[in-house]
This record gives C-alpha cells, sequence and structure tokens, in this order.
C-alpha cells in the first residue's frame, strides 16, 4: 500500500510523465491518499508544517509507504517508524 504525499499528488495532477509511468507500473490498487493532502493541494502548502505530522500519523497508521520528496518526513523517520519512497529519484 501506497500513501501519496502533497507533492506526488501534485505532480500527478499536472501530469508529470514520470508519476504517471510508477502509477501505472504500481496500479491504482493500493495506492491511498490522505484528506490532509487534500486540504493541501486546496489551500496551498501554507499549513505544510502541521500537515505533515498528519500525513505520517495516516501512513503509519495505515501500513503504508509514504511516497514523498518531503525532507521532513526523512527527519521524522529517526524518530518514528516512517516508511518512505521517492518517485522524484529513480
Amino acid at each position: 500500500m501506497l500513501l501519496l504525499d502533497t507533492n506526488h499528488c501534485f505532480s500527478i495532477i499536472a501530469g508529470h510523465p514520470l508519476f504517471l509511468d510508477r502509477l501505472r507500473h504500481v496500479g491504482w490498487e493500493g495506492i491511498l491518499t490522505s484528506v490532509v493532502v487534500a486540504g493541501e493541494l486546496y489551500y496551498g502548502a501554507s499549513i505544510s508544517e502541521q500537515a505533515d505530522l498528519w500525513i505520517a500519523a495516516t501512513a503509519i497508521d495505515r501500513g503504508a509507504m509514504l511516497v514523498s520528496a518531503d525532507s521532513d518526513f526523512t527527519r521524522m523517520r529517526e524518530a518514528i517508524d516512517l516508511v518512505i519512497t521517492d518517485w522524484t529519484r529513480s
């Protein structure tokens, strides 16, 4: 199961070929995001610092790997059990 963070969802919405290829490769089954990500996409990323905690909590609660390029999550991994992958890197 993969939980998409705001930056990756935005890249998919923007039609970025790398992200669309990755989605085709992994398939839609097991792809999820959170209401927090939806809020960031709708209202802008100005709330992102606190939102990152909620997104990480959602990934942990769902047993999902977080798909994100946000360095805040990398720092969080030192304190919590959070599995992250970044589709911006091969």
